[in-house]
């Protein structure tokens, strides 16, 4: 079981992705008093997880720790405990695990049923374990560091598969797989975050053959609170004769010296014009473009991507901004 309690995190703070600032992720798990027998039920978006591993620690790092398996309703049972705080959590969650501090009393409620969800993080629902993964600075134009990673089963946290992405980030696990909760681990590979830290950790996927889409587009971010990450969504087709707009976040701040690209739908992907987005507004114009399809990106710091396919018709050209983009990207997390 990992030691590295710190990342038992149940969400990214935003200041803490924001360069600017230096506050730290808090995280609050809920204390529960039980007798020297109870049971937990563990579920994953409301159906029960069979086969995990449950274990109760000690606060401390001495000591030993206590595991039980869930049946298959989900349910596992733990008795015969000596009274004291221990912390129950999976055995294996990626970096993120959902938490409960247990006090064990005499006393406590007999039988009670303690509840626990697993995975922490909603995983990516996809068809297959392979597609594209971008580092924090990752720019259209530019190639980045290959990434080692791991694909390892969620139940039982059995590394399956090892890789390396290539220097655009595309990657491929050729193992065959059945339908379940995985995770992709992004190992120490020189990838680096703000503070020069090594970016490392999990991500959940579920793979699913009706899923959509059929491969992974993550970008990664990095914090105090370690690795977060977005699939990529691109939005429907518009039809625009200049391109322009602004970003906010989520809570209608403006997001200030974000980058925009603009490259060809068709052919190598190439930039052909780049700016970024007004400190004090948000605001973004780029310069007319012939008739075509293009893809417009957006990206911030610790913010989601934005892309977006837009359809340029110089036959609706005109001077001003009057159909502008207002852009809203959600925090990595």
């Amino acid at each position: 079981m990992r030691s590295r309690f710190a990342i038992l995190v149940a969400a990214i703070c935003l200041a803490a992705f924001l360069p600017a600032m230096v506050n730290a992720c808090s995280v609050f798990y809920p204390t529960v008093e039980v007798g020297k027998a109870f049971r937990v039920k563990v579920a994953d978006r409301g159906r029960p997880v069979k086969g995990l591993r449950l274990v109760l620690s000690p606060p401390s790092q001495g000591g030993g720790a206590i595991s039980s398996v869930t049946d298959s309703d989900g349910y596992a049972s733990f008795d015969d405990l000596f009274p004291g705080n221990l912390t129950l959590t999976a055995e294996y969650d990626g970096d993120w695990q959902d938490a409960v501090f247990l006090r064990i009393s005499s006393d406590g409620p007999a039988n009670a049923t303690v509840s626990l969800t697993w995975p922490a993080r909603n995983p990516i629902k996809v068809r297959a374990a392979n597609g594209l993964i971008r580092g924090p600075e990752y720019y259209p134009d530019q190639v980045q560091t290959e990434l080692s990673l791991s694909l390892i089963e969620g139940i039982t946290a059995r590394e399956i598969e090892k890789t390396r992405s290539d220097n655009k980030g595309h990657f491929t696990f050729n193992s065959v797989l059945a339908p379940g909760v995985y995770y992709i681990r992004l190992n120490p590979s020189g990838l680096r975050g703000w503070d020069n830290e090594q970016i490392q950790g999990a991500i959940p996927i579920e793979l699913n053959e009706t899923a959509s889409p059929d491969s992974l587009d993550l970008d990664l971010g990095w914090s105090s609170s370690g690795m977060g990450y977005s699939q990529t969504v691109r939005q429907s087709n518009l039809k625009m004769s200049k391109i322009c707009g602004d970003l906010k976040d989520s809570e209608g701040a403006v997001i200030g010296r974000a980058h925009v690209w603009l490259q060809p739908v068709a052919g190598e992907p190439t930039v052909i014009e780049h700016t970024t987005t007004r400190s004090e507004s948000g605001q973004f114009e780029l310069r007319e473009q012939g008739a075509g399809d293009y893809l417009l990106i957006v990206k911030s710091p610790g913010f989601q991507p934005y892309l977006q396919v837009i359809h340029l018709d110089p036959a609706r050209t005109s001077d001003g901004c009057t159909h502008p983009l207002h852009i809203k990207s959600g925090i990595l997390f």
